[in-house]
């Protein structure tokens, strides 16, 4: 379903069937390409999601995708307006819902809103307690925001975490989070806490 990042949940559902977990990972590696190939990759999806919006304005998932198409195409005020748009229309699913909210963390602490961004990636977890990439984003937004020993307790859970998933992502749109990113922010917080201790 859908003309740009399409989804099959509808149609399992429509079918009468279930959706099961399963040890299986799929990467999606559609976007390591180079700049260009992206730019005009976000441009090409921001057209069909416009035409789809036209068609389905509440569509929380449509908004939610345009916002990460506004997002590719380095407009992130837009991008979270999208976003958190595509939250208000209560239609998301439980993992897309807790995606955005992770989104919603990175754009938050992109422009250094540390008290939003640890906000939003709570939310993420409250759906989602083992989603490493909103975990990370919580590390740090703490760490932001000088809350040291939390920061430090966030990132040994995400490491935590990280190590039981030997690296691969398990939430359903999880973002791989590379363990030297975990690992740097953890010795940032050990080391600013025992500054202050």
């Amino acid at each position: 379903l859908g003309k740009v990042h399409e989804q099959i949940s509808q149609s399992i559902k429509a079918l009468g069937k279930d959706m099961l977990s399963s040890d299986l990972v799929i990467e999606h590696l559609g976007y390591n390409q180079s700049i260009e190939i992206i730019r005009k990759k976000a441009q090409r999806n921001y057209d069909m999601l416009m035409q789809q919006l036209k068609q389905a304005p509440t569509d929380g998932y449509i908004w939610f995708q345009l916002g990460q198409t506004l997002g590719h195409l380095k407009l992130p005020k837009q991008a979270e307006e999208s976003i958190k748009f595509a939250i208000q229309c209560g239609n998301l699913s439980d993992s897309i819902y807790s995606s955005a909210a992770a989104t919603l963390s990175q754009l938050a602490g992109n422009d250094k809103r540390f008290a939003e961004a640890l906000s939003w990636a709570e939310e993420a977890l409250k759906i989602s307690p083992d989603f490493l990439y909103a975990l990370n984003l919580k590390a740090y937004s703490q760490l932001y925001l000088k809350n040291f020993t939390e920061a430090e307790a966030t990132f040994r859970l995400a490491y935590s975490i990280y190590e039981t998933q030997q690296g691969i992502p398990k939430s359903g749109f999880d973002i791989k989070v590379p363990l030297d990113i975990i690992e740097k922010g953890l010795l940032m917080a050990i080391e600013k806490d025992n500054k202050l201790n």
